[in-house]
């Protein structure tokens, strides 16, 4: 087993996907975290926040 004591900050990331329709809406699990996001002609367009180790975005139709 190997413990990670330091675990960077991954700064906040822009995400842009091409979905068939627009998501009802967009959020961080398991916080529930709403995310805001624009969605124009079939692209989805969000931004992650700053997270350390791992997050979970869920896109919710």
């Amino acid at each position: 087993m190997e413990i990670i004591e330091d675990l960077p900050t991954v700064p906040k990331t822009g995400c842009t996907l091409r979905v068939a329709r627009k998501p009802a809406r967009v959020y961080l699990a398991p916080e529930k975290k709403e995310i805001p996001f624009d969605y124009n002609s079939g692209v989805l367009t969000y931004t992650v926040p700053a997270f350390s180790c791992s997050t979970l975005v869920v896109i919710e139709f």
